[in-house]
């Protein structure tokens, strides 16, 4: 593969992460896209001028740095790494290439309880079946 499309690959792969929050791919593809993630993560972090700048050019455009420095960067604000991770689903049945999902570590607020209300249903329904 050519330098600049395996560079064009990556670029996408990384902008589909940030998009959707997780992605199917290759091992290979996956581990080299969670360090551009990390890489992009810390200078949302930054969040200054010239990091946006780099970010920019990291992504080849400016569609996706908004969200990436306002809505994605603050879930993970206490976090110093590792904002990324891998989950092998085993083997492609074409080619046997490893495949696996790389995901977004979730933010570290907890799930909010259910409310009181919400548990009377349930039980409701349980009961009424």
């Amino acid at each position: 593969m050519n330098t600049n499309q395996a560079k064009a690959r990556r670029r996408g792969l990384v902008s589909a992460l940030f998009e959707r929050g997780k992605i199917e791919t290759t091992v290979a593809g996956a581990k080299s896209v969670a360090g551009l993630a990390d890489k992009l993560m810390g200078l949302a972090k930054k969040n200054t001028v010239a990091s946006r700048r780099q970010a920019i050019k990291i992504l080849g455009g400016d569609r996706l740095i908004a969200k990436i420095f306002g809505e994605v960067a603050p879930k993970y604000a206490n976090r110093q790494s590792g904002y990324t991770r891998l989950i092998r689903l085993g083997q492609r049945f074409s080619d046997t290439a490893e495949m696996g999902i790389l995901e977004f570590v979730e933010g570290t607020e907890p799930k909010p309880e259910p409310t009181q209300k919400a548990k009377s249903q349930k039980s409701k329904i349980k009961s009424s079946s």
